[in-house]
């Protein structure tokens, strides 16, 4: 009886272990994916204000949250 008590702490043990470790390995690898999405992002809005002569494009969401207005220094 006390052998079956042991065996099964240590594979409570053993899985603790494996399920922090794979959400470690999940957050790793959502991060690795949004910091390639940011990189895209960059690249696409350098590739645009190449093609428009330094220009980035005009919101056409309503109200005063703009290009023009984020581009003031207050």
């Amino acid at each position: 009886m006390m052998e079956l008590l042991v065996a099964i702490a240590i594979l409570v043990a053993l899985s603790a272990i494996g399920i922090t470790v794979s959400r470690s390995m999940q957050e790793t690898a959502h991060l690795t994916k949004a910091t390639q999405k940011m990189r895209d992002l960059g690249s696409a809005f350098v590739g645009y204000t190449a093609d428009s002569g330094g220009h980035l494009p005009f919101e056409d969401a309503p109200g005063s949250d703009d290009w023009t207005n984020a581009a003031k220094p207050e």
